[in-house]
């Protein structure tokens, strides 16, 4: 991912009205974003995405942690009944 497309992405992640950051918090490094693209509150669902930049983080619980504590968010707090999750492969 080019840093233009990168920028881009967080631009549009900026303008979601759920969006978080994914923080190591021993380094204080800010590593992703997670957030809800699409809420619809009539039907109580909602589709999230998340995003870890850098590969040093991939496979370490970070984006578990992160999609665990959201979907707590999406079903306790604004009261979602489904929650979808789109998969791209790099």
């Amino acid at each position: 991912m080019t840093p233009e497309q990168e920028k881009e992405i967080l631009e549009k992640l900026s303008r979601v009205e759920y969006n978080f950051a994914i923080v190591e918090l021993n380094k204080d490094e800010l590593i992703g974003n997670i957030g809800f693209t699409h809420i619809d509150f009539i039907n109580h669902t909602a589709e999230m995405g998340i995003f870890i930049g850098n590969k040093d983080y991939w496979g370490k619980g970070y984006g578990a942690e992160a999609i665990e504590l959201l979907l707590d968010f999406g079903f306790n707090i604004l009261n979602l009944h489904n929650i979808n999750l789109k998969v791209y492969s790099c």
